[in-house]
């Protein structure tokens, strides 16, 4: 009722605080698109305080990521998810959430290497040369690992639980490292409990400082 009110009064500017929470998916998908067209028709300055990441990619022209009361990043819904501006927001943007795990690296006759807990993979961003020896911290999409890649590539996890999405299903495994690795696949998941193969390319992983926590690489699209 006081978004109804607002839009009445003909403002030049609306302000919106969590105006779809607590609604029903369906309602509060209407909603959505109700508010969007009046924005557009109206020409309104729109700013939309949410906890909903959903809500925030599909009704935002940029978002404003905020951890601890602080502004981490400003960015299009596309920057914020594909080029985090720190592990932290990485760590927050994204639905399941992008893993994480520590790593060292190693530069070994002019190549570069990361030691993850399980294997040390291949990688080629040359910002990490001042980093030899160092820890860093990897980010992987969920979405970017991949089930039942040779053991040489990746490492065994056993399933812990699965949760429908729809069209996906997200998957949460635990390596025999203790680490955890969530994916999302489609068709029919693996039961928990079962052992898996997991890995993924190094051409998709992202790479943060592990002390500042500050982005140092990004794969491209």
């Amino acid at each position: 009722m006081q978004l109804v009110r607002a839009v009445v009064a003909s403002p030049s500017t609306l302000l919106m605080d969590e105006p779809l929470g607590y609604l029903a998916d369906q309602v509060r998908i209407a909603l959505r698109t109700e508010i969007l067209r009046v924005h557009r028709e109206r020409r309104l300055t729109s700013v939309m305080a949410t906890a909903s990441q959903q809500d925030a990619m599909v009704m935002s022209d940029r978002i404003a990521v905020l951890i601890n009361g602080s502004i981490s990043q400003v960015g299009t819904p596309i920057e914020i998810y594909d080029r985090p501006a720190t592990a932290d927001v990485a760590s927050f943007f994204g639905e399941p959430a992008m893993n994480l795990f520590r790593a060292v690296v190693r530069i070994d006759q002019g190549e570069r290497r990361l030691a993850l807990p399980w294997r040390t993979i291949r990688v080629w961003p040359p910002v990490l040369d001042r980093f030899d020896g160092l820890p860093v911290v990897v980010g992987v999409r969920p979405e970017d690992i991949e089930l039942g890649v040779p053991q040489t590539d990746g490492v065994a996890a056993e399933v812990v639980r699965t949760e429908s999405l729809g069209h996906t299903t997200a998957v949460a495994m635990r390596t025999s490292t203790g680490d955890s690795l969530r994916c999302t696949v489609a068709g029919v998941p693996p039961r928990p409990g079962t052992v898996v193969d997991a890995g993924f390319r190094s051409d998709r992983i992202h790479v943060f400082d592990a002390v500042s926590g500050n982005a140092l690489h990004h794969p491209g699209r």
